[in-house]
C-alpha cells in the first residue's frame, strides 16, 4: 500500500512537471506570436515612414524640374530678346524716306546676337574706316548698354541709297543696299563705300 502512494506520488509529479512544461510552452509561444505581431506592426509603421519619405522627395524632385524648367523659359525669352534689341535715333522722324538708321539697325541685328550698333559712315566727308569708327564709339556704346560688356569691334558694313526721295510707283526701282561682309570693317578711309558700320559690344 505504501509502495502504491508512492507510485501514485511519481505520477502525480510527473504529471504536474509535463502540465508546468505545457504551460512554458504555450506561454513561450504567445510571447513569440506576440513579438512577431509587435514586429509586423512595426514594419508596416516603417514602410508606411518610408513610403512617405519616397513621396516627399518625389514631390520635392518634381518642384525642383519645375523651376528649372522655368528659369531655362526665362533664360530662352531673354535670350531670344537679345538679337532683338534695335535702338532707333532720336532724331527719327518717321518719314516715309528718312529710315536709313533703322535699316541699317535691322541689317546689323539680324547678322549677330548680343548688343548690336549701326553707326553712321559719311564717305563724302573724310570717313574713317569702320574699325576706327567702332572703336571711337567704344565708350558710347558700353555706356548705353551700362558697361554689361567691355569690348567693342567692327563685324560688317552696310550701305543703302535712295536715288529718289518720294514714293515710288509699284515695279519701279527704288532702295537698294549693299552687305560688306567683314571686309568692310578695313574699307579704305576717305572712300565711299560703306555708309553704315556694323558695331557689336561683347
Amino acid at each position: 500500500m505504501k509502495d502504491m502512494s508512492y507510485v501514485l506520488l511519481f505520477i502525480n509529479a510527473i504529471v504536474v512537471v509535463l502540465m508546468a512544461m505545457y504551460v512554458y510552452q504555450n506561454e513561450r509561444r504567445m510571447r513569440e506570436l506576440s513579438t512577431d505581431q509587435e514586429l509586423s506592426t512595426l514594419e508596416k509603421e516603417v514602410n508606411v515612414l518610408k513610403l512617405e519619405k519616397k513621396k516627399i522627395e518625389i514631390r520635392k524632385a518634381i518642384q525642383e524640374e519645375k523651376d528649372y524648367i522655368s528659369k531655362l523659359q526665362v533664360s530662352e525669352q531673354a535670350a531670344d530678346k537679345t538679337p532683338l534689341k534695335v535702338l532707333l535715333p532720336k532724331r527719327y522722324d518717321g518719314t516715309l524716306t528718312y529710315n536709313y538708321d533703322e535699316m541699317a539697325q535691322s541689317y546689323c541685328a539680324s547678322l549677330s546676337s548680343g548688343w548690336v550698333f549701326a553707326l553712321r559712315r559719311d564717305c563724302a566727308r573724310g570717313a574713317d574706316t569702320c574699325n576706327n569708327i567702332c572703336a571711337s564709339a567704344k565708350n558710347l556704346i558700353l555706356a548705353s548698354v551700362s558697361n554689361q560688356r567691355t569690348r567693342v569691334s567692327c563685324f560688317d558694313a552696310y550701305r543703302v541709297d535712295n536715288p529718289s526721295t518720294a514714293q515710288p510707283d509699284s515695279n519701279t526701282v527704288f532702295l537698294r543696299t549693299h552687305g560688306y561682309g567683314s571686309g568692310g570693317c578695313t574699307w579704305e578711309a576717305n572712300h565711299c563705300g560703306p555708309n553704315y558700320c556694323c558695331c557689336k559690344a561683347f
